[in-house]
């Protein structure tokens, strides 16, 4: 059943109150206006948080960098994914609450002014338990003190240097401290265009309007820099970076094997759909010249990185 802004912040609210044992909240954005109504949860309970805590988030005030020490105050466990966009709540391993509502005073109606928001809640399944915990597993990277500190620091910095947000990111040395080896993808996490396509952009063409939002392009600002520079912070980077780490060089039918193997959808694309997302991924390897190295054969092409 599809549930308004008010029902579903209700019968979330309502789960919550009856949680036995386990709470995950994972949400892109969380405010520690939201969080702290949770404060009567009992001791006993174990509690999950996950937000996505790019440094933009904190910066314009869409996250609250508060957050960490309120968990840490309660013993909840609260860790960051920088391309994580979801709204997933689970109850006790029973119920999923999923919709548009970030963990914010407005995405949960509990604001003056209020976002429209819809959602739905349904029953687990052994399946969906077994997707979470592998993206607890593989996808989070969990803040302890030290990195709290790395975190809190360029956060601090970020607020005296004027950059447009859009382009404010962490640094490269903490982004890679902050990002896991990305071992599995879904098909919407992939790129559907060559980069000389999307250097053309058509907004009426659906792929198109995908990878403009994979990517987070600026409608005004849509050259050869600004999307390399995009490409290389998905996860479909990040998983072709862990490939090529382990196996030094592949060719384009290694790659397709892998890329079968690492989706997770249900069903998978049959092995035709996944050579036509690799053919697309070569074209970027060619594009993004500084950091990949191919080399032709007669009936394959390998690719290496540079570095």
């Amino acid at each position: 059943m599809l549930l308004d802004s008010s029902n579903f912040s209700h019968k979330l609210h309502q789960s919550i109150r009856t949680t036995k044992s386990t709470l995950l909240i994972a949400s892109a954005f969380i405010k520690l206006g939201a969080l702290s109504k949770l404060s009567f949860l009992d001791e006993s309970i174990d509690v999950i948080v996950i937000s996505r805590w790019q440094k933009h988030d904190l910066l314009c005030g869409a996250s609250d960098i508060e957050v960490y020490n309120f968990c840490k105050s309660k013993g909840w466990k609260f860790g960051i994914s920088l391309n994580f966009h979801g709204k997933l709540y689970l109850i006790d391993k029973k119920e999923i609450y999923l919709g548009s509502a970030n963990f914010t005073l407005r995405g949960l109606n509990l604001a003056d002014i209020c976002n429209i928001e819809f959602g739905t809640v349904i029953p687990v399944e052994r399946t969906d338990l077994v997707r979470i915990d592998q993206f607890l597993r593989t996808e989070i990277s969990w803040i302890d003190d030290h990195k709290f500190h790395l975190i809190e620091k360029e956060f601090l910095d970020g607020k005296t240097v004027k950059h447009p947000l859009p382009d404010t990111h962490w640094s490269i040395e903490l982004a890679s401290t902050l990002t896991t080896a990305v071992e599995y993808l879904w098909v919407h996490e992939l790129i559907f265009n060559t980069p000389d396509s999307l250097l053309a952009l058509n907004l009426n063409d659906e792929s198109h309007i995908h990878d403009y939002e994979i990517l987070g392009l600026d409608i005004d600002s849509i050259d050869a820099r600004s999307i390399k520079n995009q490409f290389k912070r998905t996860r479909l980077c990040s998983w072709v970076y862990s490939q090529l780490a382990k196996n030094n060089e592949m060719n384009f039918g290694a790659f397709s094997h892998a890329l079968h193997n690492a989706l997770l959808d249900d069903p998978i694309p049959y092995r035709k759909e996944v050579k036509e997302f690799v053919a697309v991924l070569f074209e970027w390897f060619k594009f993004i010249d500084e950091e990949f190295h191919l080399t032709e054969f007669r009936k394959t092409t390998s690719v290496r990185l540079k570095n």
